[in-house]
């Protein structure tokens, strides 16, 4: 019998209130890929974007405004980024893609990230939990010190409330 046969006997052996459970579960499998994948295509942007600093503007620079446009040049190719807190807290407690994603931000100068005091009291009070606080002691470290970490790097933006539609 087949590993897909057995999964589908175990569901349709649950009770049938328990089977909209299955399907969120499911539903919630798809979005993770389909996250982890625009994480993988952000993660191949970062090399493109150190070729064409390396590669730079050299264009008019004896005069200041091509000391300008050369700025302007460089303003373009940084990357920001806001993170959200389910990808952070992956990036913090698993060795995935979330990670090799923060690893290349803290890495790549042209990658700047970007945070909001209210991304960050969420990380705080998710960091406190027992699964997570538990897994961050597996790598000796504290919820506190890994708000002063994501803090350090981080712009913080103001918290803007959107209007409803």
């Amino acid at each position: 019998m087949s590993s897909t046969q057995i999964l589908l006997e175990k569901i349709q052996a649950l009770p049938p209130e328990r089977l909209g459970e299955v399907e969120n579960f499911v539903d919630f499998l798809s979005a993770k890929s389909r996250r982890l994948a625009a994480l993988d295509r952000l993660l191949a942007v970062a090399p493109a974007l150190e070729e064409r600093r390396g590669a730079g503007d050299d264009r008019g620079r004896d005069s200041s405004r091509g000391r300008c446009r050369a700025r302007r040049v460089d303003h373009k190719t940084r990357l920001r980024i806001v993170l959200d807190t389910n990808v952070v807290l992956s990036a913090l407690l698993w060795r995935g893609t979330p990670y090799r994603l923060l690893e290349t931000i803290r890495q790549n100068e042209n990658i700047k990230l970007f945070s909001s005091q209210k991304l960050l009291e969420e990380l705080a009070e998710v960091l406190t939990r027992p699964g997570p606080a538990k897994r961050l002691a597996l790598f000796d470290i504290t919820a506190r010190q890994v708000l002063a970490i994501m803090s350090r790097p981080s712009i913080l933006l103001r918290h803007t409330p959107v209007r409803e539609l």
